[in-house]
């Protein structure tokens, strides 16, 4: 399991720390967040490091002329969810600056691309879970936008997961995903019923995220006790020892919203 996200590029790296610590999302006034001391001085060391992004071939997602062009809809699909686990933890996963520019660059053809498409009533002549995975890739792309700094981005990536789990209901990771999306949101009721639906569906993962907001709550005892479960049924990581020290501690020691955008919170998903 990777400790976090860790660029390779020291001044990338500086920038981050800077950047994030300015804008209180690793720092809470006057407390230290839940793990930072062990992202920051492994990702400031260089221990580790992310793969170079891989810039998005345009010719691989659509071909023909005129009235006879074919679109790859898997490999949007792909590219999408491939900019998504970059990019959905603060700090996003990205080696260095220019692999972050050139990702950006490609959510931008990506967003374009899939205007086209609903211009052209893509979605009309699709089955129920066909749309439910298009609407999910518009959600994952909306969230890297919300990450990347575009305005109101996190409104309409609620909007399609919200569309995507009623297109197909039973899909519990679905849930757990939109779940994960709330909570990182500070909107705790409805992040916790679809984690609970996740997990009443048999999506144990939704212990961790249960296990979080039980002790925002105040539930102490319920939040160790799935903890523990989680534990149990994936094994103890660092994250998951620390997080339960953090719990056990009185007033819950030092957990807020955020965590839910951790990269080691993440990584579990």
């Amino acid at each position: 399991m990777s400790l976090g996200v860790i660029p390779s590029d020291p001044l990338f790296c500086f920038s981050l720390f800077f950047r994030y610590n300015h804008k209180n999302t690793f720092l809470k006034q006057g407390k230290l967040m839940i793990l930072r001391p062990l992202l920051i001085s492994l990702s400031m060391c260089g221990l580790l490091m992310s793969a170079p992004y891989e810039k998005m071939n345009a010719n691989s997602l659509m071909s023909g002329e005129g009235n006879a062009v074919y679109v790859n809809i898997p490999e949007i699909f792909y590219r999408i969810d491939k900019i998504y686990e970059r990019s959905r933890s603060i700090p996003m996963n990205f080696d260095n600056e220019e692999d972050q520019k050139l990702a950006h660059a490609d959510i931008v053809r990506l967003q374009n691309l899939l205007i086209t498409l609903d211009n052209q009533n893509y979605l009309e002549s699709q089955s129920s879970n066909n749309r439910s995975a298009y609407l999910l890739r518009k959600a994952r792309l909306y969230v890297s936008k919300n990450n990347f700094g575009a305005g109101d981005a996190y409104n309409k990536a609620d909007l399609f997961y919200n569309i995507a789990v009623s297109e197909n209901i039973s899909d519990s990771k679905i849930h757990l995903e939109y779940a994960n999306y709330l909570a990182s949101l500070g909107e705790m009721d409805h992040a916790k019923s679809e984690f609970q639906w996740a997990l009443d569906q048999g999506e144990r993962k939704s212990l961790l995220g249960l296990a979080i907001i039980y002790s925002l709550e105040g539930y102490v005892n319920q939040a160790i006790e799935y903890l523990k479960q989680f534990e149990k049924e994936y094994s103890s990581t660092n994250f998951t020892t620390a997080l339960l020290a953090e719990i056990s501690k009185e007033g819950n020691g030092n957990i807020d919203n955020k965590i839910f955008l951790d990269p080691q919170y993440l990584n579990n998903f």
